[in-house]
């Protein structure tokens, strides 16, 4: 069973005063969001980290979405554990290929290639069938309005029993919606949220403890069936 007490324990000690937090995370790893690109500061790095403190040996870390590594290696460097990234790098093209090898760069910079798997593809391409048990799930992949709730629904089958699930960019503003009968799209207001928010309704072992008040927010959820 992950130690889900000892990671809530310490974001209550921690991540409730923000100011405090930060003087706390930022000499931690300012080095890696001065050095590198994308939008992980340090203070997320720094609950990456420590979630990924909770998970058992067997468990793995799971990346949807991992751009330009920040976020990645902000989880994976001050520890032992090992990495499942999903991500096709062709959100931003056409410079998909400059991601990516940006991206391949940043993680053998930290030295954290070794312990990361990638799943070069699409979230609904996958066979979830090739990942271990994950304990922690980190969410940054497409916004659009359905994406997050299929996220969070495929891959829940390899979410540990006892496990930790983050969803970035929770209140994202104006994604493009579902397509009406018209045939034309509309503007949706925080898709993520409306997402993530059906997710939980339908899903009792998930528990929404907190949304971190930064880039966007991330929704913290707990996860225990």
């Amino acid at each position: 069973m992950a130690n889900l007490h000892k990671f809530f324990d310490w974001y209550e000690q921690h991540v409730r005063d923000r100011l405090k937090f930060d003087e706390e995370s930022h000499p931690i790893y300012q080095q890696l969001c001065d050095e590198t690109n994308g939008w992980a500061n340090a203070m997320k790095c720094n609950v990456l980290h420590n979630a990924l403190l909770s998970m058992e040996d067997h468990e793995q870390y799971l990346e949807i979405g991992s751009y330009t590594g920040r976020s990645l290696v902000g989880a994976l460097l001050y520890n032992d554990k090992f990495a499942q990234v999903v991500d096709p790098f062709e959100l931003f093209l056409p410079d998909g290929l400059a991601i990516y090898n940006y991206w391949f760069n940043t993680i053998h910079k930290y030295g954290v290639a070794g312990r990361v798997t990638l799943h070069k593809s699409l979230c609904n391409n996958l066979n979830t069938n090739l990942l271990p048990p994950i304990g922690v799930y980190y969410y940054d992949g497409d916004h659009d309005s359905g994406h997050t709730y299929e996220g969070l629904k495929k891959f829940e089958s390899v979410i540990s029993s006892h496990a930790i699930v983050l969803v970035d960019d929770y209140r994202i503003f104006g994604g493009p919606g579902q397509r009406p009968f018209s045939g034309h799209q509309y503007i949706l207001e925080n898709p993520v949220q409306v997402d993530t928010d059906r997710w939980l309704a339908e899903t009792p072992a998930a528990s929404l403890i907190d949304i971190m008040p930064w880039e966007n927010h991330t929704a913290v959820i707990r996860y225990e069936r």
